[in-house]
């Protein structure tokens, strides 16, 4: 009988049927539940209202903010939100959870601090605590569609405060609420927070403060920092290049945030000498740069298309073509060959937050790329082959790059340049003038070519007096940073590379930091062709956006002591003698599956490492519920039971946490 205690061991041929029928089970309670959520009814939107109010002060809201998750985790000590100064606060969630069927769910919470929760406007959960899942609710019924929804909570004074919300029905057991049961209705509050962030986020993009007093500040790892380093730019840099991208950015590429700091009749001349001056900044070539190889074009095609560089690039020619992807049609009258390789081998060496990834090329392999890179463009000028013996213009140009104040947002020129009133910082005093006029302003000011909707969102930025104090928090940040690395172009979008949407419950936060920075050696999935490329500048910042957003510390867990009588029967049951046969598609560090039948797992001896334990026993206990892709079969019941009774007397409870001292040993 399903669900029985009552069992006696399972046969081969018994334990076959157990597990299809499990994984019909787990079909038909994804089919039920996940097949209609449900897009957002109409005016309505995807995700959850957050309002956020000091605690000595609430009667004013503060922020407002949409929460794509039910959780929250903010260090001790720590502001909650960006515009909020005190570490002592309260939010409302508000919006509306939507079921496709009538059905009864269940609610628990993990709470530090207190919380009331609000379905259809009864209150159903009240908890005080800190930390630990506290009684689940009982049985509520909720009807198909929108039910609306309340949480508040109020955190603790020096403490972190943390908050993950779950749900069971009788198809599913206890996991997080996914994004796509959440809907709002936009708000004025909700809009005006929403412009303050847009202007804030191009504040960041354009790093007005680096010319502005008060214009932040920040210097926020991940949207702001200096430039490329001018050191020996005249050795990776072509002249031609460097002048039509001084005189005019935007039209080599349009993302560029780099302002035309050259205007009026003398414009072409002027960005043609300080092309020239740092045309003859050169630096003695790297050891590394000597004796190259001489790439193939057809390994280098290959390469460009596993590692998706097609997501955030265009080679087809057509400036109208993919204006959100950065063309590469001049790549080698800006590069050189011998450059270009340099700068795939290592993107950051110059330029510590550059957006491009570095995917550790080997050698051979960006030189593969290049020469690929190379077959498309056309060039008649030799990076660092130019621009000798003009030392009137070279000096003139020096004394135009020092005026323009770009050493406000590069650094590596050791010259002394005079002062000139661009070169130096100062208070932005009004707001329709300078860089946000429609025309040139009395100083001249360099021109962003800024939209009307941007100038708008600037000068109400300046207009709030938000620039001066607004420091992001993880999880705020993390939202533009996974826009502006344009992380979604591969993550979702490339067959068997996850989505994102849950990776911060999924992962430790020290994994995903060494992942994210590049030291990571050992490739989770060495069967695919695309990579997971490396952010060192941004690594941090990512890492704990992520967990923060789920409910989870940025900080690694203390270490876990092995009960080694418990991992030798994990041992056993990873094995396919009495086990799950787990080994059968899973390594074990150099050990190789014994018969994979479609794909192979993720090596074993990286999980503990990897997941977070509550997603390791959500993943045991009903794989296709977190990924209907997946290969993995399901071995328990809706229940959770097991099907191998005589180990652990049948508890499933204690066999995860045998398998888990197991991966424990690595």
């Amino acid at each position: 009988m399903w669900g029985s205690r009552d069992r006696t061991r399972l046969g081969r041929g018994e334990r076959g049927r157990w597990i299809a029928l499990g994984i019909l089970v787990a079909w038909v309670g994804m089919s039920r539940l996940e097949g209609g959520a449900a897009a957002p009814e109409t005016g309505q939107a995807p995700g959850l209202v957050a309002e956020f109010w000091d605690a000595a002060d609430k009667e004013r809201v503060l922020d407002v903010d949409v929460f794509t998750q039910l959780a929250l985790f903010v260090p001790a000590g720590d502001p909650v939100s960006s515009f909020l100064e005190s570490d002592s606060f309260e939010v409302e969630w508000s919006g509306a959870l939507s079921v496709p069927l009538r059905d009864d769910f269940r609610f628990r919470v993990w709470v530090s601090g207190q919380v009331e929760l609000m379905l259809n406007g009864e209150s159903v959960l009240t908890q005080k605590g800190q930390g630990g899942w506290g009684k689940p609710t009982e049985e509520l019924r909720l009807k198909k569609g929108a039910n609306p929804i309340r949480v508040r909570y109020r955190n603790r004074p020096n403490e972190d405060s943390v908050l993950r919300v779950e749900w069971s029905s009788p198809d599913f057991l206890f996991e997080p609420i996914k994004a796509s049961h959440w809907s709002h209705t936009p708000t004025p509050g909700l809009r005006r927070f929403e412009d303050l962030r847009d202007g804030l986020a191009l504040f960041d993009r354009y790093r007005c403060e680096a010319c502005h007093l008060n214009a932040g500040g920040n210097d926020r790892a991940g949207l702001t920092g200096l430039g490329v380093n001018l050191s020996g730019i005249g050795s990776r840099r072509g002249q031609s290049w460097m002048a039509d991208w001084i005189l005019h950015p935007k039209n080599l590429r349009e993302q560029a945030t780099m302002p035309r700091v050259f205007t009026g009749a003398t414009a072409v001349a002027d960005a043609q000498a300080a092309a020239h001056f740092l045309a003859n900044q050169r630096a003695v070539p790297a050891s590394e740069s000597v004796d190259r190889l001489r790439g193939g074009i057809r390994a280098g095609q290959q390469l460009f298309e596993d590692l998706n560089c097609a997501g955030c690039h265009r080679l087809d020619g057509d400036p109208r073509a993919g204006l959100d992807r950065i063309g590469l049609d001049h790549v080698l009258r800006k590069f050189g060959e011998d450059a270009l390789i340099d700068f795939l081998s290592y993107p950051e060496r110059h330029y510590q937050l550059i957006r491009m990834p570095n995917f550790g090329l080997s050698r051979r392999e960006a030189s593969d790329l290049a020469a690929y890179l190379v077959s498309k463009c056309e060039s008649d000028e030799p990076v660092g082959g130019g621009g000798q013996g003009n030392e009137a213009l070279i000096e003139r140009g020096r004394k135009l790059v020092g005026a323009r104040g770009c050493l406000h947002c590069h650094e590596g020129l050791e010259e002394n340049f005079e002062e000139h009133e661009m070169a130096n910082r100062h208070p932005i005093e009004r707001f329709d003038r300078g860089c946000l006029s429609p025309g040139p302003g009395a100083l001249e000011s360099p021109r962003f070519e800024f939209t009307a909707e941007e100038v708008r969102l600037l000068r109400m930025v300046l207009e709030e007096g938000q620039g001066d104090r607004y420091r992001p928090t993880p999880r705020e940040s993390f939202v533009e940073l996974r826009e502006a690395l344009r992380c979604d172009r591969c993550h979702g979008e490339i067959q068997g590379v996850p989505g994102m949407g849950a990776m911060g419950a999924k992962l430790k936060p020290a994994w995903m930091r060494d992942l994210i920075s590049g030291h990571v050696s050992d490739k989770p999935r060495p069967w695919l062709g695309a990579r997971m490329p490396a952010f060192p500048g941004y690594a941090d910042e990512l890492a704990a956006g992520m967990s923060h957003r789920h409910g989870y510390s940025h900080l690694p867990d203390p270490p876990e002591s092995v009960d080694k009588a418990l991992a030798e029967v994990g041992r056993q049951l990873v094995s396919p003698f009495n086990g799950f046969s787990c080994v059968s598609c899973h390594g074990v560090g150099d050990l190789k599956p014994t018969q994979v039948f479609e794909s192979e797992g993720i090596n074993l001896v990286y999980s503990a490492e990897r997941l977070q334990p509550e997603f390791y026993r959500r993943w045991l206990l009903n794989p296709i519920r977190i990924d209907s892709a997946t290969k993995m079969p399901v071995y328990f019941d809706e229940e959770g039971n097991s099907p191998l009774y005589d180990v652990l007397e049948g508890d499933s409870g204690r066999q995860l946490d045998a398998i888990w001292q197991y991966l424990l040993l690595g």
